[in-house]
This record gives structure tokens, sequence and C-alpha cells, in this order.
């Protein structure tokens, strides 16, 4: 059985109210959980019949909540509290949505020993929420496997939904700030006329990147990128034009940025290898992969954060590590030093006044949050209390 259930009996009376808790895992369906709820056949049927009509099975999610409420067989309730919305369905088989709401939170905080998803959940973030910041917004700009250290602080402000009481999802991230040491990093979350929404920074230059800063989540570089190397098994001296970077086996290796699959499979020293074509200059090699992705093949256009292989150690390798090499048209470069354009362009000279009103906007609301803790700003879903259109 896969998913999880639980009988709580409400009353000790001949008439008690059992109340059947599922916590929605994949493979879920919603027949089988209602099916296992203890219902009448003919109670199962108007509630499947019903479910069917008005709740979307797309916008389910594992991790989402079902109770179902019962006399014996017969049906007195049905709740759902999932990302997408909280929907009840009372003892008529009356189905409702819950009305949502849009609370602007503030998540503010600093790394004090642990690392930052540690510190984002302390100070009431999520898991999801760390992915975003750290893999979505600033994945461009800071390597949070090696650049992050103890005293670095960091600002969110997201939209929790809520369905009443009930926390659903955080929704859009409006901005975010880091700093490590002397270095500081904003992101606006901005949508410019005529275009998508993206981050920008306080400048109006995109976040987004051709390339990302690293191609795997990694414990350290165990070699740099050099002309002159002490290689430790040929034992002689030879250019490394190239990263290693240090992680478990099986760490997922991804693509840096869109390209397309010219190489996969043995390549001498470099033991399981991919290298991809990213345009008409640039090309990157991933080499000692243990295994390749699925799906992995010669001719393959993948896209920017695809997982290409797994970390190994084959071929001429003393440990499981990656190691990564750049190479623009015929030159080797070193990846750490890469500063790759913008995917996006920049905000235009004509709206770069309604840009910096709007950065006044964002910057405000941190101050009264910052100042409350627990500023709530109520809305219909639909609806939206900052737009990046400055009227």
């Amino acid at each position: 059985m896969v998913f999880t259930i639980l009988f709580i009996i409400l009353s000790q009376s001949p008439d008690s109210i059992i109340e059947y808790n599922c916590t929605l895992k994949s493979g879920n369906t919603l027949s089988e959980i209602v099916g296992n709820s203890g219902l009448s056949r003919q109670s199962y049927i108007k509630l499947i019949s019903l479910l069917e009509d008005s709740l979307d099975v797309k916008g389910c999610y594992p991790g989402d909540e079902i109770k179902i409420k019962r006399v014996g067989g017969r049906f007195i309730g049905f709740e759902f509290y999932g990302k997408n919305g909280v929907y009840r369905i009372d003892s008529l088989y009356n189905f409702k949505r819950e009305t949502e709401k849009l609370v602007l939170s503030l998540i503010k905080g600093s790394i004090n020993g642990g690392c930052l998803w540690d510190a984002v959940i302390l100070n009431g973030g999520s898991p999801n929420l760390v992915y975003r910041f750290a893999d979505e917004i600033l994945a461009w700009d800071i390597d949070f496997n090696t650049e992050t250290q103890i005293g670095d602080e960091f600002v969110i402000i997201a939209y929790k939904k809520y369905a009443g009481e009930k926390l659903l999802s955080y929704g859009d991230i409006l901005y975010v700030y880091y700093k490590t040491g002397k270095k500081e990093w904003q992101a606006f979350y901005y949508t410019p006329k005529g275009k998508k929404s993206d981050y920008y920074n306080s400048r109006g230059k995109s976040l987004q990147r051709v390339f990302l800063r690293a191609p795997l989540s990694y414990k350290r570089i165990s070699s740099k990128f050099s002309k002159s190397r002490f290689h430790p098994i040929l034992r002689i001296r030879r250019p490394h034009y190239g990263v290693d970077y240090a992680a478990p086996t099986g760490t997922p290796v991804r693509t840096i940025g869109d390209g397309r699959v010219i190489f996969k499979g043995w390549n001498g020293g470099y033991g399981n290898q991919v290298i991809i074509q990213h345009g008409s200059q640039f090309k990157t090699y991933y080499g000692h992969l243990s295994r390749f992705a699925k799906g992995i093949k010669k001719g393959r256009y993948v896209k920017q954060g695809e997982v290409v292989g797994y970390v190994g150690s084959t071929g001429l390798s003393t440990g499981p590590h990656l190691d990564f090499r750049i190479k623009k048209g015929e030159k080797w470069i070193d990846p750490l030093s890469l500063d790759p354009p913008s995917r996006r362009d920049p905000i235009s000279k004509a709206e770069m006044k309604n840009f910096e009103e709007y950065k006044k906007q964002i910057l405000s609301l941190q101050t009264h949050l910052e100042a409350s803790q627990n500023l709530s700003i109520m809305m219909d879903i639909r609806s939206a209390f900052i737009t990046s259109e400055i009227k």
C-alpha cells in the first residue's frame, strides 16, 4: 500500500464519527483512497462522481492531505488540503473551494554554523524556498557549495499561500538579498513591458546567465586549472585544463548551459565522458562519470541544468570526482574564471524609471516587514499587491 492512512474515532457512541486521513504519495488514485475509507458502496459512488467532476487530479501532489469522515458507511464530510488549494464537501455533497489569501512574509537571518539550508529553515523558510533561492535565482552568481561562510546574511521577501489557517505553499519570491564578506547581491522580480518576468540585479541586468557557476553540488575542488600539474597516477607534470570537483559517487552532474551532446562514451583516461557543444564557440566536458543519465545520447539537445551523468571514478582517477573542462574555440579556459553573458536583455533605458520606482517599493516593503515581522496582505489568489507596471 503506497499511502499513509490513519483512522480516528471521534466519539464512542453508536453513531461514532470515524475520520480517515490520507497523505498522498506517488502512485495514489482517488478511487483507491476513497475505496479504503470504509464508505458504503452508495456513498463511494456519489463521492467519486463528484470528485471526478470537481477536483483536478493533475493538481494533486505528494504530500497533499485528504480527510474523509463517515458514520458507519455513511459519508458526512470530505476535506482536501493541497498545494493548489483547500476543498471541502459537506454531508449533502456540496463542493466548496476555500477562499485563499496571500500573506507577504519576510525570511531574514544569517548563517551561524550550519549551512544556508539550515539557516533559512530555522528562520521560517521551507526546503522549496531554499532551492529556489540558491538554485533558481542566485545560481548564476554564487556558488553555494564553496562561497558561503559563517556570518553570511540573507533576506527573502515572498508570498505565502494560505487557505484558512493552512499554509499551502510559497508563492512568488519578490526580492532576495545575500551578503558574504564584502560582496552583496540583490535580485528583484520584475516584469518588463511585453516580456516575461525575470530576476534583475539593482542595475537592471538579468541574473540568468548563459552558463551556471558549477555543474554539480560538490564537497571541494581537489584540483584547479593549471598549465603544469603533477599527475597523481602517471607521476609526471603535465597541463590540467580543467577543474576537479570532489563529490560522492552518484552525485548528479548537470550541463551548465543549453547545448547538443556531441560525444557520450568511454574516452581513455577521462573514463565515461559527455561532451556538449554550446553554440558555435563553447564546448563543455564532463569526465570520470560512473554512469550516464537516462536518455543522454549523441545528438540529443539538453537544457541548462539537465542531468547528463553521475559522479564516478572511471578512467585515470584516484577517487570519485568530476573532471570538468571548458573550451572556447580551440583554447581551454579556466571554468572558475568564466564570466558568462546574460541570457536575457537588461532593462531598457525607456523602462529604467519604472524599474527604479519598483525597487523603491520593494525596499520600502522590506523596511515595513522588518518592523512588524507579521504584515499580512489579504487578497484573492488572482490579485496582486505589487505589479511590475508602475502607473
